[in-house]
């Protein structure tokens, strides 16, 4: 028996088991306990934790049953728990026993649940087998990989109680320290900043200092100034911390009067959650569950339904599944030609090879659409000839902030787009055509 996706997932959240905090995966158990299951249970410890559910498989879109009995699961069941305790095969035991569940689904049907959190920084990393450096893995969107030797080092090292830095060595004195680095100490250190323009502007508000990141104090700056809370990305291969720091009121007036505009007077009856919700999603080109936990003091299950909700009312579009779900304006038919026109107003179209002044494109986008299906549509519309942001928008049905945050990025990175003019990225003509060989 299938089912699509979508209602596969909306069951379970009805049945309180599962948030868009936590990432998914499906796994056949038809063929036995699958053991690709501790590859995925290493990466989501290793990473920010996920569910598991055994007895269902996916593919493109469409989920199927595995058709398996209570007596099958709960021999499963007893599988996992003696694997998991078991130091030869897994490095650390993160589950409790109501981390575990089985769930009937149709009659005589089941399937189990594993909620797996992540691990603590001092239990990292989370491997399969005995060797750390064979057996560690990190989830990447929606795909498990194995981890590098440095990768496993860098969590090794963290791991220790004791960090090499902070011990004491026996039968030294203050004599034995180097006044030079003593010095540069005291003076805070050496900073290399990527940009020393910014890292001066904070240093002479009062709000960075070289000593150290400064985070706490960008942070109550922020806050002091009622401006939008800082978004924090965590990016993996190589691991960083980004820090997007927006000057922005969390509901700017300038927001509210584009969301009018394409929404009608009817936006203004909206309050609180619901309309920071909007003029994220209008601000930076979409919103999603995790960044309004940023942004607003409620629960992510909380949070999921205010989502839904505008969904349902209309002012949202679903993108994407699980922890990637992400929410964009839905741009009604009506209010289309207008913003067009007030594109047209403030850029002028970007050089094309040949003329298509009279060549009018039709939307062929959709309200949900996997972000592999989105980046291969606007590869084909950008195929022949030098497309700007807001034509490309207008075929694929997304707000132009969305497209340069979110599929732009990825598409240039993956060197599938290139630009009309590449060594100036923000140039107000710039236009994207697919890659020549």
């Amino acid at each position: 028996m299938k089912d699509n996706y979508s209602s596969i997932v909306e069951f379970l959240e009805n049945k309180g088991l599962l948030t868009e905090s936590f990432d998914l995966e499906f796994k056949s158990a038809k063929g036995g306990f699958p053991k690709s299951f501790w590859e995925t249970y290493s990466s989501f410890a290793n990473t920010e934790g996920g569910i598991i559910i055994l007895g269902i498989s996916e593919k493109d879109d469409q989920c199927f049953y595995d058709g398996l009995p209570q007596m099958v699961m709960r021999k499963f069941q007893d599988d996992f728990w003696n694997q998991v305790n078991n130091r030869e095969k897994v490095s650390f035991n993160l589950l409790l026993e109501n981390d575990v569940q089985m769930l009937e689904i149709q009659e005589g049907q089941f399937i189990l649940i594993f909620r797996i959190s992540c691990a603590d920084y001092r239990n990292r990393p989370v491997y399969i087998g005995s060797d750390p450096m064979k057996g560690t893995y990190k989830r990447c969107h929606t795909g498990d990989y194995k981890c590098t030797p440095d990768e496993v080092k860098r969590m090794l090292a963290d791991s220790l109680p004791d960090k090499p830095d902070s011990r004491i060595l026996e039968n030294y004195t203050l004599e034995d320290l180097d006044e030079v680095s003593v010095a540069q100490y005291y003076k805070g250190g050496i900073s290399v900043p990527r940009n020393n323009s910014i890292q001066t502007m904070f240093l002479l508000l009062g709000y960075g200092e070289k000593a150290g990141s400064g985070s706490t104090r960008i942070m109550n700056a922020w806050e002091g100034a009622h401006w939008r809370k800082p978004l924090i990305n965590v990016l993996p291969r190589p691991d960083r911390v980004e820090l997007c720091l927006s000057m922005e009121q969390l509901l700017p007036q300038k927001s509210i009067n584009k969301l009018i505009s394409v929404f009608g007077e009817e936006i203004t009856h909206l309050y609180g959650d619901g309309l920071i919700a909007l003029t994220t999603a209008e601000m930076e080109g979409c919103v999603s569950n995790v960044r309004l936990q940023q942004l607003i003091n409620k629960h992510s299950t909380e949070i999921s339904q205010l989502l839904k909700d505008l969904c349902n009312e209309g002012y949202l579009v679903a993108e994407n599944k699980g922890r990637w779900t992400v929410y964009h304006l839905n741009l009604r038919e009506e209010k289309k030609t207008v913003q067009k026109n007030l594109f047209e107003e403030t850029m002028t179209p970007p050089v094309r090879n040949d003329d298509t002044s009279g060549e009018t494109m039709t939307p062929r986008g959709k309200k949900w659409m996997r972000n592999e299906e989105l980046m291969t549509l606007v590869v084909e519309i950008c195929c022949d000839t030098f497309k700007s942001v807001d034509e490309i928008a207008a075929v694929i049905l997304r707000t132009p902030t969305y497209l340069k945050n979110k599929i732009l990025p990825l598409l240039l990175a993956q060197e599938r787009l290139e630009r009309l003019y590449p060594t100036i990225p923000n140039h107000p003509n710039q236009a994207y055509r697919k890659k020549q060989k």
